[in-house]
């Protein structure tokens, strides 16, 4: 749908977050339904904010993804909560409940949360000082359990990104494909502290007045030269552009920002403190290579600026790095863009751009299921030598 044709009033209609109950705390959720469905779209996008972020913080993302046809989604993480062990059992019950609902075999839910079981171990072994971003995950997950969502594609930001990729290796038939906006995991060894300072700096470059407000591409990475030309079309086509400045009034003043993440540390500092130490320990390469094997579709978009999680130890990373044979990395689609850490964060363009990834991934992974039947169906043909008649 055209932005011409794009009723804002139909979005706003339904823009009212409201608090539920999301293992043991209260999490302010947004379901809105686009008033014209695309039709190549079928699938819900669930927003994930950076820790700090809720939905009104990224109100004109979520207009722009409803502005392209898409049912878009997004909570905020409680700030109080079960313990991690106890939310994650509660995620299990609330998986069996539903499959038990809609009379699947006792055997296959057995088998299924049987994997989510060895998969939940697996991060808790190998993640040891990044709880929260498994507690995240789960949240995620238990989210779209509350919503009914069979499956849905994911945009993280930030933080989001890496509890995006925690989902997706945790349950990789309720996650679909994945756009990682300035996500974290991905600058080689970290820590909690270090992420901090970074951020701090950040925040005073912001309130200085250092960063410009500039949002054109920089680069394209060439790991799928399909998705580079179509996110490179839409980004030099005006025609296709929304109208940027109606959306920029949901954007939130650097003022509003400030006291949003006050409140947010003040709801449960101990928490906070885990949440940064988890975005410095949670490294997502290996958990990527994973998900890509499993048939998985991932996008980055991150900026050139963006002190929090640097570019250059971005490019090191096995996920967008070219090697010395020329090999891709392991992610389908890169884009570098102008500016810093939260010149994206609520930026409609950005979410533009974030749609044509999540359209580009899709058609792989339709291609890739088509090419895949073409070849199961080329074999079966074949006649068995073994079985041939010699009369």
């Amino acid at each position: 749908m055209e932005s011409s044709e794009f009723s804002h009033s139909h979005f706003d209609s339904q823009y009212k977050p409201e608090q539920h109950l999301l293992f043991g705390g209260k999490s302010d959720m947004v379901d809105i339904r686009p008033e014209t469905p695309h039709p190549d779209k079928p699938f819900p996008v669930l927003f994930v904010p950076g820790i700090t972020g809720n939905p009104d913080a990224y109100k004109g993302s979520l207009r722009m993804l409803s502005h392209k046809g898409r049912h878009v989604l997004s909570f905020s993480h409680p700030r109080t909560s079960d313990s991690i062990t106890d939310t994650f059992d509660s995620y299990k019950s609330l998986v069996r409940t539903r499959l038990e609902q809609q009379e699947v075999a006792s055997s296959d839910v057995d088998t299924y949360l049987d994997d989510i079981q060895k998969r939940g171990d697996y991060l808790i072994e190998n993640y040891p000082k990044a709880g929260e971003s498994f507690r995240h995950a789960l949240n995620i997950l238990g989210f779209l359990e509350m919503k009914d969502i069979d499956q849905a594609d994911v945009v993280g930001h930030s933080g989001g990104g890496i509890d995006a990729v925690f989902a997706k290796y945790l349950a990789p038939t309720k996650v679909g494909n994945l756009v990682l906006v300035e996500t974290g995991g991905l600058i080689g060894k970290d820590s909690g502290l270090a992420v901090t300072g970074r951020n701090i700096k950040q925040v005073l470059l912001e309130r200085d007045g250092v960063f410009p407000v500039n949002h054109d591409i920089d680069a394209l990475g060439d790991n799928d030269a399909d998705i580079k030309a179509r996110v490179e079309s839409v980004l030099a086509d005006p025609q296709r552009a929304v109208d940027v400045a109606q959306l920029e009034v949901d954007k939130l003043s650097p003022g509003d920002a400030m006291r949003n993440v006050a409140h947010y540390v003040k709801g449960n500092p101990l928490q906070f403190v885990a949440e940064t130490r988890a975005l410095g320990f949670s490294q997502i390469d290996p958990l990527l290579e994973h998900i890509r094997k499993e048939g998985a579709k991932v996008g980055l978009i991150h900026a050139v600026d963006d002190p929090t999680f640097p570019m250059d130890g971005m490019q090191q990373s096995g996920a967008v790095r070219i090697d010395k044979d020329g090999k891709p990395g392991t992610v389908d689609g890169f884009v570098s863009v102008l500016g810093h850490h939260n010149t994206h964060a609520a930026e409609p363009r950005t979410m533009g751009w974030a749609d044509e990834l999540l359209t580009q991934l899709d058609k792989k992974t339709k291609a890739e299921e088509n090419s895949e039947v073409n070849r199961g169906n080329a074999q079966s043909s074949l006649k068995d030598p073994n079985k041939e008649s010699h009369s």
